[in-house]
């Protein structure tokens, strides 16, 4: 069964570090790297050791990456 994003009473939805780097097709190992790079969206802070991502920065990252590439459909 997969995870579902979480959503907050505002009705954004975050998702795990592991959802991301699914997302991008990319290891959590390079995940962590291109997060500290500054090349990936920052973390939020939900609570103490608890930290989503925002899945529409995630998702304006995505459309960025084919923008910048030429390929928006």
């Amino acid at each position: 069964m997969k995870p579902r994003p979480l959503v907050n009473e505002v009705g954004a939805r975050f998702i795990t570090r592991r959802q991301r780097a699914a997302r991008l097709g990319i290891s959590i190992r390079t995940d962590y790297r291109l997060e500290s790079q500054g090349y990936l969206p920052r973390p939020v802070r939900i609570g103490p050791g608890l930290v989503r991502y925002s899945l529409a920065e995630v998702e304006a990252f995505e459309r960025k990456l084919l923008e910048d590439r030429g390929a928006t459909q």
